[in-house]
């Protein structure tokens, strides 16, 4: 059983990371990881508004 976030706390997980990002505070891979991580909060929110 999973947990499933709403879509509110998705975007505003989302925008976090995005921030992070803009601050360089992460190191390459990280950044990628987390820009993969924003395109499956993308997914997601294309799946709940279906």
């Amino acid at each position: 059983m999973s947990l499933k976030p709403s879509p509110m706390q998705a975007v505003l997980v989302q925008e976090a990371v995005v921030q992070a990002i803009k601050r360089g505070d992460l190191n390459q891979h990280e950044e990628e990881l987390m820009q993969n991580f924003c395109n499956d909060i993308d997914l997601y929110l294309v799946g709940v508004s279906l």
